[in-house]
């Protein structure tokens, strides 16, 4: 990346990848070929969505901390979601014991990430956890 960032300073085209597999094969990680199969496919993809992203900006994924300063900022009631075998459940759950205010996580059985958006087996046992911490807590 720092070679990519040196480059385009000196007048070089930014460099793109893909943000989501164009393919998935066996050794494609679980999470991603799920968001294949929701962004790349006709089940939700979008004719204007080219599926490319900066390569420099991949550094500041890496260096992003949504955890910082949780302990003080995150004040309001908290619900959240997450699939069972998300590969992204290990973010709820380590979140979930540095929240001060009132929280709940609800996790979905047999869900990954993605399949949480509209797979209705999954979204219909979400909703069943809305009304109930709203109506709590609102």
């Amino acid at each position: 990346m720092a070679k990519q960032r040196a480059a385009e300073a000196q007048g070089a085209d930014a460099a793109h990848v893909p943000y989501v597999p164009e393919t998935v094969d066996e050794t494609t990680v679980p999470d991603m070929a799920e968001a294949h199969d929701y962004y790349r496919t006709p089940r939700a993809q979008h004719p204007r969505s080219d599926n490319r992203m900066l390569f420099t900006s991949v550094a500041n994924i890496y260096a992003f901390d949504a955890f910082h300063q949780v302990e003080t900022l995150l004040t309001q009631p908290l619900l959240m979601v997450a699939g069972g075998k998300a590969g992204s459940l290990w973010q709820a759950e380590q979140l979930l014991p540095r929240v001060n205010s009132p929280k709940e996580l609800a996790v979905i059985d047999g869900a990954g990430h993605v399949s949480l958006y509209d797979v209705p087996e999954y979204v219909d046992q979400v909703t069943t956890h809305l009304s109930p911490f709203f109506t709590k807590y609102l």
